[in-house]
């Protein structure tokens, strides 16, 4: 009876493998699949970066088609540059961001850090992974922050704050988070262009107001002292190579921070003067 049973398994896996060709072969007849390759990666390349936010990894689907889009994600290391910690690093293990990270070649990285209390392990582990790349981090998101988890990564981050060359920073709390972030003193803000914060306060972000700022988020709840007209005058003059000011001010959207386009409460979206 066993031995039967083993048989029809083997079997039952032949007819799966088979049937995933026979679905890649069809897929190869289609005309998207014979689209030119810079072409296909260029598409391939969007829907990895925009699929959505925060970043989930089913835009890797998309390399299951067809053999020549397998061939092009594998040809293009920033297919492979987007990094996220949280319940998807629970899912996917850190031997695929291994793999990951040795598809990217040497293309700028993006990362997503979950310091959520229940995902600091998480975290902890990426970080660990990404230890020795730190210097090509150019996109980097802190989302959910506590206090307990900015600790985390000011105590227990093995990264070289002062490796980091980033040019986008997002910060989300969920605590509130009044006074000034330690870990700030040693992060490096010479190329920093890009901006974005909810709920943390201006004093304890002030360090990052540097004057190579181009674009600028802050976000937080209704009575937040963002509203302030005095204070964001103030925070401007510091800034001469300002063009973007956004300011939210509500709950923040469950999961994540606030869109980059359009939505319900937004005060000020022009170009700063």
């Amino acid at each position: 009876m066993q031995a039967e049973r083993r048989r029809i398994r083997r079997q039952m896996a032949h007819h799966e493998r088979e049937l995933v060709k026979l679905k890649r072969q069809y897929n190869d007849l289609l005309p998207i699949a014979r689209l030119p390759q810079e072409l296909l990666t260029e598409i391939l390349l969007i829907a990895s970066h925009g699929y959505s936010r925060p970043p989930t990894f089913g835009w890797l689907a998309l390399t299951r088609i067809c053999h020549r889009w397998r061939e092009a994600a594998l040809g293009a290391p920033a297919f492979w540059s987007r990094f996220a910690s949280g319940e998807r690093l629970k899912r996917t293990g850190l031997a695929f961001h291994r793999l990951m990270l040795g598809r990217s070649a040497q293309c700028d990285l993006s990362v997503y850090l979950s310091m959520h209390l229940h995902h600091l392990e998480h975290a902890k582990e990426l970080c660990l992974v990404l230890a020795n790349e730190t210097h090509r981090i150019r996109d980097l998101e802190l989302a959910n922050c506590t206090k307990r988890g900015l600790k985390f990564f000011e105590q227990e981050c093995c990264w070289d704050v002062s490796l980091l060359e980033v040019r986008s920073l997002s910060i989300s709390k969920k605590d509130a988070i009044d006074e000034p972030l330690p870990w700030l003193s040693n992060f490096p803000t010479s190329r920093l262009c890009r901006l974005s914060t909810f709920g943390i306060s201006l004093n304890a972000c002030r360090r990052l107001f540097v004057p190579s700022i181009t674009s600028l988020e802050l976000s937080g709840e209704p009575g937040s002292p963002i509203a302030s007209m005095t204070v964001m005058c103030s925070v401007r003059r510091g800034l001469p190579a300002l063009c973007n000011l956004r300011i939210f001010l509500g709950p923040q959207p469950a999961g994540r921070r606030p869109s980059r386009t359009s939505r319900p409460g937004h005060r000020r979206s022009a170009p700063a003067t």
